[in-house]
């Protein structure tokens, strides 16, 4: 049986922005390798969801270390489960001026029956035909902003604007210094216990900057499928 017959979480990473070459801005730590935690079937049974926030350290080599709850989500046999999947997770680590180094960060791990409810099986990620509202960022930007059905969240570097009731979605990213801009659209369509992802994708900035983006957010999606997810990755203080 799959991981999505029996429930699984979803995950918003913080997708990999690269600094512009010669800034001494530091690029914060991102995904680099996870897979969703197991649901257990004490929390199914239970119909048990929630949150668990997760306290570890990334080290310079991308290995996460000290791994603890820092706030629970209610229930612990979801708060182990996230602790025992992030052991096997791995990331690119904060870099300033180049130089990884290790970091003190934040996880949060939503744990949500939506696709175990909805019978989801399979899911697939492809291109949309449906073209994305606007060709340029700035008037997509300025449309959904005017757009009061849409809930909007601001994490550093990201944006995003979720459609209410639907399997839709839009995140805005820049760069650290603003310069840059992406944008992409994910909505999702069921169809027989198959959930389909369709996306679209406008960048403005080098070539290099806005395929790295892309490719980094498609990887993610697929590894991670929605329902839209929970805050990024944090920095702790």
């Amino acid at each position: 049986m799959s991981h999505f017959t029996k429930g699984f979480a979803t995950f918003l990473a913080m997708w990999h922005i690269v600094a512009l070459a010669g800034t001494d801005l530091c690029t914060p730590a991102t995904y680099s390798k996870m897979k969703p935690p197991r649901y257990p079937p004490e929390a199914v049974k239970d119909r048990a969801t929630g949150k668990t926030i997760l306290r570890l350290t990334i080290g310079a080599d991308g290995v996460p270390r000290d791994i603890s709850v820092d706030t629970s989500s209610g229930n612990v046999y979801l708060d182990q489960a996230a602790m025992e999947s992030a052991s096997d997770w791995r990331f690119e680590p904060e870099r300033c001026g180049g130089k990884a180094r290790a970091t003190l960060a934040l996880l949060p791990v939503d744990f949500s029956l939506t696709n175990l409810e909805a019978g989801v099986t399979s899911v697939d990620t492809a291109a949309d035909d449906e073209p994305m509202e606007y060709q340029s960022i700035k008037d997509e930007e300025a449309y959904l902003k005017k757009r009061s059905d849409l809930e909007q969240s601001t994490r550093p570097l990201v944006h995003l604007f979720m459609q209410k009731n639907e399997l839709r979605f839009w995140s805005l990213f820049e760069s650290p210094d603003g310069r840059l801009k992406a944008v992409m659209r994910v909505r999702g369509v069921l169809q027989v216990n198959k959930l389909h992802q369709f996306y679209s994708y406008l960048c403005e900035g080098p070539r290099d900057w806005c395929v790295g983006l892309k490719t980094n957010q498609i990887e993610t999606l697929r590894n991670n499928p929605m329902p839209p997810p929970p805050p990024p990755l944090q920095r702790a203080q």
